[in-house]
C-alpha cells in the first residue's frame, strides 16, 4: 500500500516538473531552418506580454503584436516581405477596432 502511494506521488511530481519545463517564461525566440530568427516574444507564466514578432526567412518584420494579458492590445502592424506595411490594426483587449490596408507598393487599399 505504502509502496503504491509512493509510486502514484512520483508519477504526480514528474508531471508537474514536466509541465513547468513547457511553461513560456520570459524571451521566446525560435529560428526558421536557415538560422534566420522566427518568431520573438516575452511570456509570464504562459501568458503573451509585450510585442511579439514573426520574421520572414529573408529576415524582414512580419508582424508587430503588442499584447496584454494573454490578448492583443494596441497597434498591430503586418507588412509585406519587401518591408512595406500591409496592414494596421487597432485592437482593445483582444477585439479589433479599426484597420487599414496597403499593397506592397504602399498604395492604400480596402482591407479583405
Amino acid at each position: 500500500m505504502e509502496t503504491d502511494i509512493l509510486i502514484v506521488v512520483s508519477i504526480i511530481i514528474v508531471i508537474l516538473v514536466i509541465r513547468k519545463l513547457r511553461e513560456k517564461n520570459g524571451l521566446y525566440e525560435t529560428y526558421h531552418s536557415n538560422g534566420n530568427l522566427e518568431e520573438w516574444g516575452h511570456w509570464e507564466k504562459n501568458i503573451q506580454v509585450g510585442t511579439q514578432k514573426l520574421f520572414y526567412e529573408n529576415g524582414q518584420v512580419m508582424l508587430e503584436q503588442p499584447w496584454e494579458n494573454g490578448e492583443v492590445h494596441g497597434l498591430s502592424k503586418l507588412y509585406h516581405e519587401n518591408g512595406q506595411l500591409s496592414r494596421e490594426e487597432n485592437y482593445e483587449n483582444g477585439k479589433m477596432k479599426t484597420k487599414k490596408c496597403w499593397d506592397k507598393n504602399g498604395k492604400e487599399i480596402e482591407c479583405q
